[in-house]
């Protein structure tokens, strides 16, 4: 008896019909959950469906140094951080991160090699001295670098109250007092006071600062002289994170010798970093409570790239590398970009510096895919 042949025409439909049933699944799964809110009651209040919205599938993140917590310089695969919560640029496209709970300052070439610029290892023992050659000084949780047009290196260094210069091997306080002393107090240079500087941005040729223990943002000058601007320029706002968007006066809590100090110690406070920003007019900002890789360009709603959240659900951390559909921080609190589409973003609790490779059409300022811009509006309920 001959078996009847099954016609290609069946085989195909049955795929796309396997197909279709995996991809709802998938929806069903991973892009809503059934979770019933506390006021419902249990059953008798329903569930009801929280969107989780994921980031971009053309994204793709990768860890690239890091893993610790620890302390190693070298070649990029065996280097270890501890805390990095700041980034910059130098004009040689060398990236200089703020290891901050390793309290020293690194600097990772263009070929992958770490050294270390400033900072002894010591959280400000007394033994160290502030001031002098760069690899001797007690730096203690720096949480700011940025580089001026001459290639000097500033650097907030958030425990011990003030700015200082990295310039031709030495450490020089510019801003603040030379010993631990805290304050608020505009001046000139050393005699101006801060009380946890964070955040740096160098633009207008002047230094501004997040001062998160006055919940102000500060002025440092050519001269040195320090200033509380009444009004800062939307790009300084938007340099400095969410402090310099909404000073909120949040009292920072916790103690370090009796001391109130930031929480965790080293890392900015406030949800939304600093924002990195590229050639076709997107902003990269990093969103600390969702541990999420976010876009934003002017009159536009931000867009997620990496990472997923959920509407009223508290964000959970992680180091999971992949496209933006998969990937997951833990505490990213800095973004920079590095050219070529690539965006560099400190992940505090990973120990980690994370490379993200953006789009072509995101580096060029053009719209997402038309695809892509529907599916972001069904998962935002328009």
């Amino acid at each position: 008896m001959l078996r009847k042949q099954v016609s290609p025409k069946t085989v195909a439909i049955a795929t796309l019909v396997i197909l279709a049933l995996i991809q709802g699944v998938y929806w069903r799964l991973l892009v809503y959950r059934e979770v019933v809110p506390p006021s419902a009651g249990g059953a008798a209040g329903g569930a009801a469906r929280v969107p989780s919205i994921v980031g971009r599938e053309e994204v793709l993140v990768e860890s690239l140094v890091g893993g610790g917590p620890g302390y190693r310089d070298g070649a990029v695969w065996q280097a270890q951080l501890n805390g990095p919560n700041a980034l910059a640029v130098e004009a040689d496209g060398s990236l200089l991160v703020a290891d901050s709970r390793n309290h020293r300052i690194r600097r990772m070439t263009v070929g992958g090699s770490w050294t270390t610029v400033a900072g002894g290892g010591e959280s400000g023992d007394g033994e160290r001295p502030l001031d002098g050659p760069a690899l001797e000084t007690a730096l203690r949780y720096p949480s700011g670098v940025a580089v001026d047009e001459d290639g000097d290196i500033f650097v907030a260094d958030t425990g011990n109250h003030r700015i200082c210069r990295i310039a031709e091997g030495r450490v020089v306080t510019v801003a603040g007092s030379p010993v631990p002393q805290d304050g608020s107090s505009d001046g000139p240079g050393t005699l101006a006071r801060f009380r946890f500087p964070a955040t740096l941005a160098w633009i207008g040729r002047s230094l501004w600062v997040a001062d998160l223990g006055n919940a102000a943002i500060r002025k440092v000058d050519a001269n040195g002289q320090v200033t509380t601007p009444a009004d800062v320029p939307e790009p300084v706002r938007l340099a400095l994170g969410e402090l310099g968007a909404q000073p909120s006066g949040e009292t920072i809590q916790g103690s370090e010798e009796g001391r109130g100090f930031p929480q965790p110690v080293g890392m900015p406070l406030g949800r939304r970093s600093a924002a990195a920003q590229l050639t076709g007019g997107y902003r990269i900002f990093a969103d600390r409570d969702y541990h999420v890789l976010m876009a934003e360009r002017k009159g536009e709603a931000p867009m997620l790239l990496a990472g997923r959240r959920q509407a009223g659900q508290p964000g959970l951390p992680g180091i999971n590398d992949g496209a933006g559909n998969k990937a997951s921080f833990a505490l990213p609190c800095a973004a920079v970009a590095g050219g070529d589409g690539t965006v560099y973003v400190a992940d505090y609790e990973g120990n980690r510096i994370r490379r993200v490779r953006l789009p072509g059409w995101m580096t060029a300022g053009s719209e997402p895919p038309r695809q892509e811009r529907r599916r972001w509006r069904r998962s935002r309920g328009r």
